[in-house]
């Protein structure tokens, strides 16, 4: 019996001593699998910091190519808008040459009934283009109109398709642009010229898309030299059905993306898409940019507005502008 126990506490002794040694084992079987996985987390983070790193390098690459890329594209279109005014430019004066050759036997033979007119009021009831001449400048073209206020008035502004586009710069402003018969600005020169001449009134025809007109007439309009930045000196009193709008931008200087003359803490004209007379930034946005009743903007000064006729955000859908000599003023 005695030998029986020791036998087994023997086993028993054999047993544990292999189940420490077998601890022993595992636990060293563990340190180095741990060893193991802790270097290989290592490495596969280092890899992908180096992968992340060149992945940033390559957007920054090419952002940095789209930024140049998006200038250059910005500089081609400011040369190409650039050129397409001067080919407008070559285009009126061809016009005016042209005018000038077809009627030279009529010019030394009767009196030069176009270029003594400073306006269309000699035209009477005319609708057509003709050629005029202010104080001592050139003679350019006008389009005149008797169609909607009476007779004699001088088209300087009209919008009807989105043909042309309003968003230019100083000196495009300055000359004039668009097509005569179409879209056109007749330029800020002109107006000057013409409204310092003589006493002129203002009047601004408005249509929405239902095809509903108003207007808002200004009997005393005056648009200052270049070295006043071309700023709208005088209104006059206003009367009409569309809405005083327009007051907000007398004494205001004009301003264009590339000329911020307004009283804005940013450039109006870069909001509005369009040259004015910006104040801060203003109720009517009539160079603004063309837009189809159906398109949605939600920012309301991206389009041709008069804010006190259809409320603020709604889209005009054609403007015409016109002045004329006031009739008292004229001997």
């Amino acid at each position: 019996m005695q030998d029986l126990k020791t036998k087994i506490n023997d086993e028993l002794s054999k047993c544990r001593d292999q189940n420490s040694a077998f601890e022993e084992l595992n636990n060293y079987y563990i340190g180095q699998i741990t060893k193991l996985r802790e270097n290989l987390n290592v490495a596969n983070l280092e890899e992908k910091d180096r992968q992340i790193e060149e992945g940033l390098a390559t957007i920054y690459s090419l952002k940095t190519l789209v930024s140049d890329q998006a200038k250059q594209i910005e500089l081609l279109k400011y040369d190409v808008s650039e050129k397409s005014q001067i080919i407008e430019n070559m285009h009126t004066k061809t016009k005016e040459i042209a005018y000038k050759i077809n009627n030279l036997e009529e010019f030394e033979t009767t009196p030069q009934v176009d270029f003594e007119a400073s306006s269309c009021l000699p035209f009477g009831n005319s609708n057509d283009i003709h050629l005029i001449k202010v104080a001592d400048g050139d003679a350019f073209f006008v389009p005149c109109d008797s169609r909607l206020s009476g007779t004699g008035w001088t088209v300087v502004q009209r919008r009807i398709d989105g043909s042309v586009k309003f968003n230019r710069n100083w000196l495009q402003y300055q000359e004039g642009f668009g097509n005569l018969s179409g879209e056109f600005f007749i330029g800020l020169e002109k107006l000057h010229r013409m409204t310092t001449a003589q006493p002129h009134e203002l009047y601004v025809h408005l249509t929405d898309f239902n095809n509903e007109s108003s207007h808002a007439y200004y009997d005393n309009i005056i648009v200052g030299p270049e070295s006043e930045q071309y700023a709208l000196s005088a209104l006059g009193e206003y009367s009409g059905n569309a809405g005083d709008s327009m007051r907000d931008n007398e004494h205001q200087k004009f301003t264009t993306f590339d000329r911020d003359n307004d009283m804005s803490e940013f450039n109006c004209a870069e909001t509005c898409l369009g040259g004015w007379w910006y104040n801060n930034c203003g109720l009517s946005n009539l160079n603004g940019q063309y837009t189809e009743r159906d398109v949605y903007y939600d920012n309301s000064e991206y389009g041709i507005f008069w804010d006190e006729w259809q409320g603020p955000g709604y889209n005009l859908k054609s403007v015409q502008i016109m002045i004329r000599p006031k009739l008292e003023s004229i001997k």
